[in-house]
């Protein structure tokens, strides 16, 4: 991506979440067919057509660019609103066997959009507090199309919608930081399981973290998806609006517990090359960064998220490819070495005991 058009696709999507008051200066003819292209590759067009219609006139794209956007919107939101209503059948199905649920990951970040059925969402994740045969059991006998994990219940809903249950949200691949985020889950589980928020389309209410939690538990879910080389833009984008969210609502003394949790949890690295590429991409005040910013790993983190290092690239070729793999690793090792070398330790694991569920 060109510099230029890195540029304003930025500011288009500052812009589009309200982090920007200006509309960006994209030509009519030609600037506007490529920031499509950049717009569909990072799963952000549907989030931009409300705001095209803020834009004045002579800013706004061509008409066939705005049909597109707006097919897509559409679709967009024919695909998110079913997850919801599914996620609803599930859980109360749930709730009769006394099981707690709690709604996690992409749609309790979508309602934090302007618009929450723009949030690209796929699957829906709940977070189960009860013993796992149980849970497993009554997920094979009152489900169709069941496949069961060894450790979380993973199973597809039909016909299009995926609900994956997590006996705990997600996983360290260090052991001894896992052991403290085990404990860590257990801790604020109550809360969590008790916080109910009403979904859009009145589809009813159900369990979502409360921000406070979720400013440690996304930032880990953050983490561990650039760690897999899976981190995309839209997760920048969810951490923006949950920082800025947190600290327009924080209480006394909030801020302070979520940073001696993120310091317990291992992630004050993370977080300050994660805030640095927070203030150079969406201008995140710094008054709502949990943690002050830090250039030094940030690079890492850019490159994962604008060049696809992570991403298998068909046209590089296989020695470049084979080449970035290795970079990449390297730059893991020398970073974040206690999750590396603790990948070498979960594997064998598996290997010897089995498959275990990664949590993602």
């Amino acid at each position: 991506m060109e510099t230029n058009k890195l540029e304003q696709f930025l500011h288009l999507m500052r812009y589009s979440i309200g982090a920007d008051s200006t509309p960006p200066d994209i030509d009519r003819d030609s600037g506007w067919g490529d920031m499509y292209d950049f717009l569909w590759d990072h799963d952000a067009a549907a989030l931009c057509f409300e705001a095209i219609a803020r834009m004045p006139d002579s800013k706004r794209p061509t008409l066939n660019t705005t049909i597109c956007m707006a097919i897509f919107s559409r679709s967009r939101e024919d695909a998110v609103r079913p997850l919801y209503s599914r996620c609803m059948q599930v859980a109360r199905k749930l709730a009769t066997q006394g099981f707690y649920v709690c709604l996690i990951n992409s749609l309790p970040m979508a309602l934090l959009y302007p618009g929450p059925l723009q949030r690209h969402c796929t699957v829906v994740d709940l977070w189960v507090c009860g013993d796992n045969r149980k849970v497993m059991d009554f997920v094979s006998k009152n489900f169709t199309a069941t496949q069961v994990g060894v450790c979380d219940p993973d199973f597809p809903m039909p016909p299009e919608c995926c609900v994956r249950l997590f006996s705990y949200p997600t996983m360290m691949l260090s052991s001894s930081v896992n052991l403290r985020l085990i404990d860590w889950f257990g801790k604020h589980a109550v809360d969590q399981f008790s916080n109910a928020v009403d979904l859009p389309g009145g589809v009813g209410a159900i369990a979502t973290p409360t921000l406070r939690f979720n400013m440690v538990y996304m930032l880990l879910r953050t983490y561990r998806c650039f760690f897999a080389g899976k981190l995309a833009f839209l997760n920048l984008v969810d951490y923006h609006l949950l920082m800025v969210a947190f600290f327009r609502d924080a209480g006394p003394g909030e801020a302070d517990a979520v940073r001696a949790d993120i310091s317990h949890l291992g992630l004050t690295r993370f977080a300050r090359s994660l805030m640095y590429v927070l203030g150079e991409t969406l201008h995140t005040p710094a008054s709502s960064m949990i943690v002050p910013p830090s250039r030094k790993h940030s690079g890492l983190i850019f490159s994962e998220v604008f060049c696809r290092e992570g991403m298998s690239r068909p046209h590089a070729g296989w020695l470049l490819t084979a080449w970035r793999a290795l970079r990449r690793r390297y730059l893991f090792m020398l970073h974040y070495p206690s999750e590396t070398f603790g990948a070498l330790w979960f594997r064998f694991g598996e290997l010897l005991f089995g498959k275990t569920t990664d949590c993602l």
